[in-house]
């Protein structure tokens, strides 16, 4: 029993522990590279990082606030080097605090998979929870007052996800009045 009840839910996901599609082809999130958010997460302000090696299925960074009790923790779950799951634990920590952190954590996992501003929906939803799909990802936010925990797990299987180019489309030129002119 939890010595708050839930405030906001709808609780774990399902199908976390889900390495593979439906079709057998493994899952992970578009374009997430587990070193490029741990190399980002060293340097949250007022935090102590630790992140020692982890197992070729699962990886854990721990942020430990310099000021207080609040603690973080980032989970990256893999098959291989395809992260499929992100599960990020605020502890002890305020409502804007939780929604720096989370909200953060959540940039730089999405930012190849999310057409929405993922920081800013964790910003509005840090006190209701809440979730939305991203391309290729389910994106929880739930927990009590006192633990919020941030779910990001891969719904598609790699290679699933159309790649976004950036590229805008060529609009043909008007046609001269002397063409539409019969």
């Amino acid at each position: 029993p939890e010595d708050f009840p839930l405030i906001f839910g709808p609780g774990p996901s399902p199908n976390l522990a889900r390495t593979v599609s439906d079709d057998g082809r493994p899952r992970g999130i578009l374009g997430l590279s587990e070193m490029e958010v741990i190399g980002y997460l060293q340097y949250v302000p007022g935090t102590d990082f630790h992140c020692p090696g982890g197992s070729p299925n699962k990886r854990i960074c721990t942020l430990s606030s310099t000021e207080g009790s609040t603690l973080y923790e980032v989970s990256f779950l893999k098959d291989g080097a395809a992260v499929f799951a992100v599960v990020a634990t605020a502890s002890d920590a305020s409502e804007d605090e939780a929604a720096a952190v989370l909200g953060y954590v959540a940039r730089l996992s999405l930012e190849d998979a999310s057409p929405i501003d993922a920081e800013a929906w964790v910003g509005r939803t840090i006190s209701s929870g809440g979730q939305y799909v991203a391309d290729g990802a389910e994106v929880r936010l739930y927990g009590t007052e006192q633990t919020r925990t941030l779910e990001i797990v891969a719904t598609a299987p790699l290679g699933g996800i159309p790649e976004r180019t950036g590229l805008t489309p060529e609009v043909p030129e008007p046609l001269s009045p002397e063409i539409t002119e019969l």
